[in-house]
């Protein structure tokens, strides 16, 4: 959350009477400590949001049709406020992400990426696949661990980690099944070109999924 969520921007001293944020949460982390390391896992933007509506309780008809409505009212009510505002401006409104009936605002994931990038070099970020991870646990702790310059785990207790049951787990989604098609082309072309802006910053062209 800390990673998109800067709709506390007019809260923090240094913004007090400016209409676009000067200091955001990337700048407050640097002052406190300017050689932190940052690991930052995504999922694809879509799947992700399909899970989050179904896990959420937002009072909504949590079904896939209920999903569907809700999409597509909470992106025409973006680009309704990105006719007289920038995206970042809408973004970074409370008010105005309060309204939508679908959290899309957390996939705009290259808006957010320039904001740590204003402030910290990549060589402190490790930008991690929501979806790698979960095909190889394994391989993507060794990955962790060797960013952070610690000695790896066992074999041993990286196998305990890997059979450790999940946490959290979407069961509405699975018994609603998966979103309609039109639902998921509706999303990826919403996406596709900050998917394009990720690849970009980051050189990996994974972060376009299938979008």
């Amino acid at each position: 959350m800390d990673f998109w969520d800067f709709t506390g921007w007019k809260n923090i001293k240094q913004n007090h009477r400016l209409n676009h944020p000067k200091i955001l949460t990337p700048h407050l982390m640097h002052h406190m400590n300017p050689k932190v390391k940052l690991i930052i896992i995504v999922r694809d933007p879509t799947s992700r949001l399909y899970s989050d509506y179904m896990f959420l309780k937002l009072g909504q008809t949590r079904t896939s049709k209920g999903f569907h409505d809700a999409v597509h009212f909470s992106i025409t009510y973006l680009k309704y406020c990105m006719k007289r505002r920038t995206l970042e401006s809408c973004l970074y409104d409370r008010k105005h992400i309060a309204m939508y009936k679908a959290r899309i605002h957390v996939g705009f994931y290259a808006v957010y990426l320039k904001e740590w990038l204003k402030v910290f070099p990549k060589e402190q970020i490790l930008f991690l696949r929501t979806e790698d991870y979960a095909e190889n646990i394994k391989g993507t702790l060794k990955q962790i661990f060797k960013f952070l310059q610690l000695e790896e785990l066992s074999e041993i207790d990286l196998d305990r980690i890997v059979k450790k049951e999940k946490a959290h787990k979407t069961t509405l989604k699975k018994k609603q099944g998966p979103m309609h098609k039109r639902t998921k082309d509706l999303l990826n072309k919403f996406y596709k070109p900050y998917n394009e802006d990720l690849v970009h910053l980051l050189n990996n062209s994974r972060f376009m999924w299938d979008t």
